[in-house]
């Protein structure tokens, strides 16, 4: 099109194209100046009414007369093909200068702030943008950030409706043209789910944005569509710590109130996150000390290896007049785990029953926390069952059949592994052993032992699951992997509380249990009020307690507990097992089926949840429905 005339413009060179158009350099003739020039994609103007729509939004658009929105000067056709005439920029696209590293911190809350005020004035007209991400935010020669194309997003979404196409590349990231719009990765819950939308999907975006310009890395990233969307709907990001240790724990927190999944408790206008990161760049600038987010959890594995060593040194001159002989034996010569590594012995048929935790030291609470990472150790193994020939027996399904040794659970199983975990506390230390053991011969095939902080609880668990992966000889997809290290708290405080509470309620028929799972889950989210999962747990406390006393007042607090869970949206399946278990027991059938059908969307891997669903379609009288799901149930996990 060189040199080609368009209306009163000459086109000069292409620019580049993209799923909003072709963008032309060209030459207003009348005015004498540079333009851009963005000729909409043909399949977005094939609807006369979507067009005229498109056109009044653009039009509202060009009214903002903002420095840090590209003016839009004109909108019009040429043979009937719509174009866009906007100001021309000198620079790179965010997504170019992120590339795949960190921006440093004093230029992201530059460019930051530039967004959230851009976004603020858009948003105070009643202008959203519906698809920030970094290849819609220019980055002038003079580090001033620009955004571009409001008022284009709408026309895609209307006019893309029923396009299934995918795509994926190293250029681009995931797109998904249809009901959803843009670039999946940056959506908001809402937009995914496809509902109606206001401002505040900008503002989870942007929070998306942001975490990107920290990190260098997309929040949420999967291979597939399904998979992003999963991540969107129901996972907290990797926190910031695991990525770039020492940045402000403040960032972090505007970052978490940006991405909750609940538009109604997260920032409600770009005025508000504008003003916590002025009041951070503030701090910055002037040289005052920000606390950091925890750095623990990135700590190389040498580093872990010296401060673990550098510990139990101390602890072993100042402490031998205190432990038993045994156990400073047992502590020194741990150091950073011995492997068995018979892996070579490991059946085809991998069959796992995760044994009942042995080794509290008759500490209740180590006791309890023990308990819940069994728990959660076996639901994360039991994930890679989707793409593995593998099979996980749970300890909580062993003690449910009175099973408590893998003699008994081949048996009963009919298991060809047995997954063993102990833990031991002295001070501030905490190993974690872990024995993989062929039932038929009981030979130990594989094991080894961590030792790590207390306040490092996040990587003992992380090493006994890959550990454990390792010895079962499973090639992993990176995915996997993230799942495996995945946690939905970013505080180890936190993560430690709600363990210890899982574990409580494995007993929940005790009322002392009942009681200290409510305690230690009500630490947990007094120290992150946005964990999901640690709400959910609270809820199903409630109900429990509910079942053993027949109080009514408890069905209330549980019903606000589980609801609270699934609006944070970081619950996963957890909320909604929680709110179908309440339903279901106040003979809510229809709602409890409900509640159970989403947790095993977002939880394939999750036997128990088919076994409820199954129940809450026999109280339904649908049989047919009931068998599938117990069929499904048993396929998953052998009962």
């Amino acid at each position: 099109m060189k040199d080609q005339i368009v209306s009163h413009y000459r086109i000069r060179e292409k620019l580049g194209a993209g799923g909003m158009g072709v963008v032309y350099k060209a030459e207003d003739m009348r005015l004498g100046r540079l333009v851009a020039l963005k000729f909409l994609p043909d399949n977005s103007v094939r609807d006369p009414r979507a067009l005229e729509r498109f056109k009044r939004e653009a039009r509202t658009a060009s009214a903002l007369d903002h420095p840090n929105i590209c003016t839009i000067y004109e909108i019009d056709d040429d043979q009937g093909r719509p174009f866009i005439a906007m100001q021309l920029l000198d620079g790179h696209t965010l997504r170019e200068r992120i590339g795949d590293k960190p921006v440093a911190l004093g230029t992201l809350l530059d460019w930051a702030l530039q967004i959230t005020d851009a976004l603020h004035a858009a948003h105070d007209k009643g202008i959203m943008h519906r698809d920030i991400k970094p290849a819609n935010i220019f980055i002038t020669g003079r580090e001033q950030a620009k955004i571009l194309d409001f008022g284009l997003a709408k026309l895609t979404t209307a006019d893309l409706m029923g396009s299934g196409e995918v795509t994926l590349s190293a250029a681009g990231p995931l797109t998904h043209t249809g009901a959803a719009i843009g670039t999946v990765a940056y959506m908001s819950p809402e937009q995914a789910r496809g509902e109606p939308l206001d401002a505040r999907t900008d503002l989870f975006s942007f929070g998306v944005l942001l975490y990107e310009m920290a990190t260098g890395k997309q929040a949420f990233s999967g291979p597939t569509w399904a998979v992003t969307v999963h991540a969107i709907l129901g996972q907290a990001p990797v926190s910031l710590n695991e990525s770039v240790p020492g940045l402000p724990q403040r960032l972090q927190e505007i970052i978490d109130k940006c991405l909750i999944k609940n538009r109604d408790l997260r920032y409600q206008t770009a005025a508000e996150i504008h003003r916590d990161l002025l009041r951070l760049k503030k701090d910055f600038e002037s040289g005052k000390s920000l606390k950091s987010v925890r750095v623990a959890t990135n700590w190389s594995p040498k580093r872990k290896l010296r401060l673990a060593m550098a510990a139990l040194a101390i602890i072993l001159l100042a402490a031998a007049g205190v432990w038993g002989p045994r156990i400073l034996h047992r502590l020194a010569t741990s150091g950073a785990g011995t492997a068995l590594q018979s892996a070579s012995l490991v059946p085809e048929r991998k069959s796992i029953a995760v044994l009942p935790f042995a080794g509290g030291g008759g500490d209740s609470k180590m006791t309890a926390f023990g308990n819940g990472l069994l728990e959660d150790v076996a639901a994360k193994l039991s994930q890679l069952s989707a793409n593995h020939d593998i099979e996980i027996v749970p300890a909580r399904t062993l003690q449910d059949k009175k099973v408590s040794t893998l003699a008994d659970a081949r048996k009963e199983f009919g298991v060809s592994l047995g997954l063993s975990i102990s833990l031991e506390q002295a001070n501030q230390l905490v190993r974690a052993s872990y024995n993989l053991t062929d039932a038929a011969s009981g030979k130990n095939l594989a094991g080894d032992s961590i030792t790590a902080p207390v306040s490092d609880l996040f990587s003992m668990e992380d090493k006994l699951t890959n550990g454990v992966a390792t010895a079962l000889q499973l090639p992993l997809r990176s995915e996997e992997k993230q799942a495996l290290d995945a946690h939905s708290t970013a505080l180890p405080e936190a993560f430690q509380f709600f363990m210890q509470g899982r574990g409580y309620l494995q007993e929940s028929f005790k009322p002392e249990n009942l009681t200290s799972a409510e305690i230690v889950f009500k630490q947990a989210l007094k120290i992150d009020p946005n964990y999901g999962q640690a709400e959910a747990g609270l809820g199903e406390t409630y109900w429990r307690t509910y079942e053993n006393t027949k109080q009514k007042t408890w069905i209330a607090r549980a019903q606000e507990a589980c609801a609270k869970a699934i609006d944070l949206g970081s619950a996963g399946a957890q909320g909604h097992m929680c709110l179908g278990l309440l339903e279901d027991g106040t003979g809510h059938y229809e709602i409890a089926a409900e509640q159970f059908q989403q947790a095993v969307q977002l939880e394939p891997t999750n036997d128990r949840a088919y076994f409820n669903l199954a129940g809450a379609w026999q109280h339904l009288h649908q049989p047919e429905k009931a068998e599938e799901a117990y069929k499904r149930a048993i396929a998953v996990r052998p009962q």
